[in-house]
């Protein structure tokens, strides 16, 4: 019954890595299509913005995914 319990958690946590990956990705295609319009300053912030939410969202994603994937194989041999 724990390890059940455990598994679904970590299955959450792998489902929330995907989707922060997938946000990543979202975030450096709008840092990339704001790229091609004019540069004002307002628009650079963005861009800074859009560019470390972009990175930072697929590290933590990355991040999350290898320690549920870790888990899984740990319950599974266990």
């Amino acid at each position: 019954m724990y390890l059940k319990v455990r598994n679904m958690k970590e299955l959450k946590k792998l489902k929330t890595a995907l989707i922060m990956i997938l946000f990543g990705n979202v975030f450096y295609l709008l840092h990339t299509y704001f790229l091609q319009t004019q540069s004002s300053s307002f628009s650079q912030f963005s861009q800074g913005i859009l560019l470390g939410l972009s990175v930072g969202s697929n590290i933590v994603g990355i991040i999350l995914l290898i320690i549920s994937i870790r888990k899984i194989q740990e319950d599974k041999n266990v």
